[in-house]
């Protein structure tokens, strides 16, 4: 038979921690909180335009850290030197989170000039930072 004060005390308890930890989700920022403001579509696809432009010169991801205006940029190919010899960029890029996300095709050439090409997203931020990372998904 079930002592029905322990299972009344049981559930009380987890309905005081379940109401405890949503009160501080809440209050941390996790919960229903606002919404993160994206990147201004001007200055995200201006920050794009350039970076693509610099890889394209032969610059390195590196340079990109120095220039000016300075920006943070992250791509696997490119790290690896890959040598961009023609992108465009598909629309106008879609908000995401607080960056822009913007569907670009790239034309690769390899070492022996062989060109591929390949449709990749950028993931671009204008604040606090510039920067333009290769979405991985």
């Amino acid at each position: 038979m079930i002592d029905r004060p322990k299972v009344w005390t049981r559930r009380r308890h987890l309905s005081l921690t379940l109401a405890l930890a949503s009160t501080l989700l809440s209050s941390s920022g996790c919960g229903g909180g606002s919404v993160p403001i994206p990147s201004d579509q001007t200055q995200a696809r201006q920050t794009l335009d350039s970076a693509l432009e610099s890889w394209k010169k032969g610059e390195t991801v590196e340079a990109m850290k120095t220039a000016s205006p300075s920006i943070l940029v992250s791509d696997s190919k490119w790290e690896r030197g890959a040598k961009l010899s023609k992108f465009e960029v598909q629309g106008e890029g879609k908000p995401s989170g607080a960056e822009r996300a913007f569907t670009v095709d790239l034309w690769l050439a390899d070492s022996k000039g062989k060109e591929t090409k390949e449709q990749v997203v950028y993931k671009v931020g204008t604040n606090p930072i510039l920067t333009v990372f290769r979405s991985l998904f």
